[in-house]
């Protein structure tokens, strides 16, 4: 306890002698003895927009019997906040009583100690013990007592601490950072206890080793330290014997001089927050009638649809940053039925082979517009992870059936998955597994007609059926003709020359004299 008690003394904070009668002292400005230290400023802040950091879908569809939850995290951004960001809830008698706190990415050590006790909550239920005018505001030592002073247990307990952190005095001790309070002639003897710099206190840079600013308070929160900053101080060591505690703030001046629970000035809550914590969300739907837009317990997004509502409406979600009250917005559209059934709306994710492969807004894969189904013929494909859809093939040549051609995307490795005529799954093993690099690359790419190993060539291997002639015919795997590596095609000019029932290929000449003509012997 003497430690902690002599926590913050190498401050040369001006001590004041005690009134007669009570305790009750209004501050005044203590002197400083100034210095300076060649440290790196914190980068300044500009504007703070909240802004789209990733679109909600295009289009979302439901039917109108159940809300749906849409995740809200990680559509907008705070642009300049890059750091870890600590939440103070505080009492501080203010409309928006929170303090945020960006931690700098140049005090690792610290930031480490720091975030232990937020992530521990140690800070919770702690208040603030020491203030000084123009100077200081410290807290991070002592859990805020539940009765009042002239009750028994009302001795604030002082946080555990964790053991001592290195020193880190590398930025300004200037107005608006937070920084590690220590002994003094103790340069790496900080545990839990922090100050808010209310001033350019400049000294601090290189007393006693300099103290370690490990954060910068974002946006309006300095305007709520600034409010809990000027509340009157209070000797309390009367009745806590605690040295520390001998320039308490507090909220309310009293006739009994007994400090309340609600006196004292309370950090109710540290957090770490997530990037939409830094926000506040509002929603609109084009149409109410049809469906409400919410958010539920956990900020997320929340539609309800109408009953036997129909048609489309526009849902806006407006982000309206906290730090500075500047917005951005993101409108989609929302598909109702009436309760039956949603015609989905699809979206090419390849188009080689003979089968356009499609995916809706849930990530449902079709083959056209045929839901591509698992082997218990209800639930649908969906993402497979790890995996890249490439192509889809009817009744290829080499299965005999449906088959949906994946690429696994770490190793390279095709699998040639087997589904019914009806796109449904007919097996859980591979058709066939292909190795990068093997021969069956070029099989598997000629069929498909996609590029699968990326090696910039989709040619199907070919196989000469004759020599005669000056021009070789040859076929593929599926029987498709070529002149050379030219394919031979129909009357048409798009479908290719085949096998022919009864018919065998003898030869084949570039402009033969006898017809002044590309030419074919069967």
């Amino acid at each position: 306890m003497h430690a902690l008690s002599k926590l913050f003394e190498a401050l040369h904070l001006t001590r004041k002698d005690k009134l007669s009668g009570g305790h009750y002292r209004r501050r005044r400005q203590t002197s400083r003895r100034s210095s300076f230290l060649s440290c790196e400023t914190l980068e300044s802040k500009q504007l703070l927009a909240a802004d789209v950091a990733q679109a909600f879908a295009t289009t979302i569809e439901l039917d109108t019997t159940d809300p749906v939850t849409v995740a809200i995290e990680g559509k907008f951004q705070e642009d300049t906040v890059s750091g870890t960001v600590v939440k103070f809830e505080t009492n501080a008698p203010v409309s928006d009583s929170d303090i945020f706190i960006e931690l700098t990415s140049d005090t690792p050590l610290t930031n480490d100690n720091f975030l232990q006790y937020v992530n521990n909550d140690d800070y919770d239920n702690t208040f603030f013990h020491r203030s000084v005018y123009n100077f200081v505001l410290q807290g991070g030592g002592f859990t805020a007592p539940t009765v009042a002073a002239d009750q028994a247990g009302s001795d604030p307990l002082a946080i555990v601490p964790r053991g001592t952190v290195q020193n880190e005095p590398v930025n300004l001790n200037t107005r608006g950072t937070i920084a590690m309070a220590k002994l003094g002639g103790l340069p790496d003897s900080a545990t839990s206890q922090f100050f808010f710099n209310l001033n350019n206190n400049s000294f601090l840079d290189s007393d006693n080793g300099g103290y370690t600013v490990f954060g910068e308070v974002l946006g309006s929160g300095m305007s709520v330290v600034d409010t809990m900053a000027l509340a009157p101080t209070y000797d309390a060591t009367t009745y806590y014997a605690n040295p520390a505690l001998a320039e308490l703030p507090i909220y309310n001046t009293f006739s009994d001089n007994i400090i309340r629970p609600n006196d004292f000035l309370k950090i109710e809550n540290a957090d770490v927050v997530t990037e939409s914590d830094l926000m506040n969300y509002v929603v609109s739907s084009s149409d109410a009638a049809k469906l409400t837009a919410s958010f539920d317990g956990n900020g997320d997004l929340v539609l309800t649809p109408n009953a036997s509502a129909s048609g489309s409406v526009t849902v806006t979600v407006t982000a309206t940053s906290k730090l500075d009250n500047l917005s951005d917005s993101q409108t989609f559209s929302v598909q109702l039925n009436g309760g039956g059934p949603v015609e989905p709306v699809l979206t090419a994710i390849e188009s080689s082979g003979s089968v356009t492969l499609n995916v809706d807004s849930q990530g449902r894969i079709y083959a056209g517009d045929t839901p591509i189904l698992n082997r218990d013929g209800a639930t649908q494909l969906g993402a497979v992870g790890g995996w890249e859809y490439l192509a889809a093939e009817a009744d290829p040549t080499f299965s005999n059936t449906n088959t949906v051609l994946l690429k696994r995307t770490s190793d390279s490795l095709v699998y040639l998955y087997r589904f019914n005529s009806d796109w449904t799954r007919s097996s859980s093993v591979p058709t066939r597994i292909i190795a990068n690099g093997a021969d069956g690359y070029d099989e598997v790419e000629g069929i498909f007609e996609t590029d699968a190993n990326n090696d910039g060539n989709v040619r199907p291997p070919i196989t000469a059926v004759e020599s005669s002639g000056s021009v070789t015919l040859n076929v593929d795997l599926q029987g498709r003709i070529y002149a050379g590596d030219t394919p031979i095609l129909n009357r048409d000019g798009v479908t290719q020359l085949g096998a022919v029932g009864g018919w065998e290929y003898l030869a084949a000449e570039a402009d033969p004299t006898f017809s002044n003509t590309n030419t074919v012997l069967l």
